[in-house]
């Protein structure tokens, strides 16, 4: 019962986080309910939830708002709905095929402002037509109008691609291709084939299947889960300190 209590004030105080802007200080009104551990002895179990909850929802709110990017001139966003615009970037992850389009991830590096280039970082989703020649490190100079992502009433679009930093969009923009071959692939998303015995015997007896591939849009992934995994653990922690405080202080 007291996980279900702790996950909830997580939970609220994470969507506290979103839409209000909490200062930090609150956080120590969760000291208020420990003196009455002293006066209501026979309630401590109690009061030692309460104060934990407190303290809880308002470290989620906290977090959350830590996590909401900064808005000025030197972020991609600051730029959407403002009409046409001049971007350079590197694809950072391998395009991905639609059913009529295929979607570039962009990883922004300058934009034009008149006569002169800026620096400004952001990615940026375009859509391309399908089957385009662009690649996995190709260096572009894309032309087209940014767009804040759309919002559909079954499926929170722009939610979805703010979990993967993506804060901007631009539908079939004009593209030219200034340089390819510039993205940098660790060892763990480079594609490794082991075809000979040799080869096979220089890893030791824990070896990787004979072809191993490891995507871009895995390893996001997986530090997506990693995130959300965190949280989880910190809750975890939580449940056993409110258990060891229980054991202390017995009702």
């Amino acid at each position: 019962m007291a996980l279900i209590y702790l996950s909830c004030a997580w939970v609220v105080g994470t969507f506290l986080g979103l839409n209000f802007h909490l200062p930090p200080a609150l956080i120590f009104i969760g000291l208020i309910p420990l003196p009455f551990l002293f006066v209501f002895r026979q309630h401590r179990k109690f009061f030692i939830l309460l104060s934990i909850c407190t303290i809880l929802l308002f470290s989620g709110a906290i977090r959350s708002q830590s996590s909401l990017p900064t808005i000025d001139e030197t972020q991609l966003q600051f730029y959407n709905d403002q009409g046409t615009t001049e971007i350079r970037g590197l694809i950072g992850r391998d395009p991905k095929d639609g059913d009529k389009t295929t979607q570039l991830y962009l990883t922004t590096r300058e934009i034009r402002l008149g006569e002169d280039w800026y620096e400004v970082s952001g990615k940026a989703l375009l859509f391309v037509p399908r089957y385009s020649p662009y690649e996995y490190g190709d260096v572009l100079l894309v032309r087209g109008e940014l767009e804040t992502p759309v919002q559909f009433d079954e499926f929170d679009y722009r939610g979805y691609l703010a979990n993967q930093g993506i804060y901007s969009t631009m539908l079939y923009p004009e593209i030219e291709v200034l340089d390819s071959g510039k993205g940098f692939r660790p060892l763990g998303l480079m594609e490794i084939r082991l075809t000979s015995p040799k080869a096979s015997l220089k890893v030791n007896t824990v070896s990787p299947p004979p072809t191993v591939k490891l995507s871009p849009d895995t390893v996001m992934s997986s530090a997506e889960t990693f995130g959300n995994a965190s949280s989880a653990a910190w809750i975890w922690a939580v449940v056993a300190l409110y258990e060891i405080a229980s054991v202390v202080c017995p009702s």
